[in-house]
């Protein structure tokens, strides 16, 4: 597959890429590596969601793909306002790349023929979890998503039970509170979740709960309930 000059635009993280000077196939999947590789690099020691998206543009069609650090990725057309937008969750570094470079060369029916889901209204620090990092693991972005399909299905699948540490030492309890996911939490601690488990700087569950801007108080209930029923005290930096 051959593009023509002018075709793509692609944005990094922290800017502009130029496009690839040659069509080629080894010029593309250079140019796509490069955005890939700016999607999973930080530059501090936690994720920085004010500069969270990579997106690439075929401009002849309008299709226009955008992958978050949080592992959310989006389709719109730019052109076709009546298009729906869609949206995925969980694929791999390698599948992504491969969505890039399908679109770059304007292959729009391989990409479209994921299995995209029509967008939901999400909160502006939406907390799905970076796929390119090996301990960042699908319970991890099941648990922040809120999608309890998705997570009883992840738990059964676990191979190290509920609290898993991720990247930074937090478990997916941790991660759901974040993301002010309450029955998400309630979920993982049915199912066995350590209400006492330390958070990336030893914070406790209820204070994850309070880092984002999202309302604590739903996933605050769920903790002092089930504080109550095992009779132990939240501990955590305060």
């Amino acid at each position: 597959m051959r593009k023509p000059r002018g075709s793509i635009a692609g944005y990094g993280r922290y800017g502009g890429f130029e496009e690839p000077a040659n069509s080629d196939s080894k010029s593309v999947e250079a140019f796509v590596s490069g955005l890939v590789e700016e999607l999973i690099a930080e530059e501090f020691s936690r994720p920085d969601y004010e500069h969270a998206e990579i997106s690439l543009t075929h401009r002849p069609t309008g299709w226009s793909l955008s992958a978050s650090i949080t592992g959310l990725l989006s389709l719109v057309n730019l052109q076709v306002p009546a298009e729906p937008k869609r949206e995925l969750v969980g694929l791999s570094l390698d599948e992504l790349r491969r969505l890039l470079t399908w679109l770059a060369c304007g292959a729009i029916d391989e990409v479209l023929s994921y299995p995209w889901e029509e967008a939901v209204e999400r909160p502006v620090e939406d907390l799905y979890l970076l796929a390119g990092h090996p301990k960042l693991t699908p319970l991890h972005r099941a648990a922040a998503s809120g999608r309890l399909d998705w997570l009883k299905l992840e738990i059964e699948r676990s191979s190290q039970g509920v609290d898993p540490p991720g990247e930074w030492g937090e478990t997916p309890l941790h991660h759901a509170a974040m993301a002010g996911q309450a029955k998400a939490c309630q979920l993982l601690i049915a199912a066995g979740a350590n209400l006492d488990a330390p958070g990336a700087e030893g914070e406790s569950v209820e204070e994850s709960a309070e880092v984002f801007e999202f309302d604590p108080e739903p996933v605050l209930r769920v903790l002092r309930k089930a504080r109550r029923a095992s009779g132990k005290k939240a501990r955590g930096r305060r």
